[in-house]
């Protein structure tokens, strides 16, 4: 038993293990849909432009039941939700995701992970 076992998930009224490791077809599959988000989806129709700047922050995560979350900073969560549809196409049809969810970007991981 290493120290993975020993690392516990903080959670609302106590304690959870960790959630399992994510494998290589996971980890691939988040990858392309940021990618696809960041390249595709939130581009301004009229110029073709990218609207994430170098100091945004995106990030998609996996949750149960392949439950895509876009996280996209606060100021940005509007041009985000004008283009749910498309993240909700693209993500679900062509990345097997099931549904799509677009939240504020947190620092960090989903759970913050506490040592013991």
């Amino acid at each position: 038993m290493g120290f993975e076992a020993f690392r516990l998930t903080k959670k609302k009224g106590g304690f959870a293990p960790p959630p399992p490791q994510k494998n290589k077809k996971t980890l691939r599959r988040v990858e392309l849909a940021e990618e696809r988000v960041r390249s595709d989806l939130l581009v301004d129709a009229a110029t073709g432009r990218s609207l994430l700047d170098v100091h945004h922050n995106l990030r998609v995560r996996m949750l149960a039941q392949r439950k895509a979350v876009v996280e996209v900073d606060a100021e940005m969560l509007e041009a985000a939700a004008l283009r749910h549809a498309a993240f909700q196409e693209a993500l679900v049809r062509d990345l097997g995701f099931q549904s799509v969810e677009i939240r504020a970007f947190r620092s960090g991981a989903v759970s913050t992970p506490t040592v013991i």
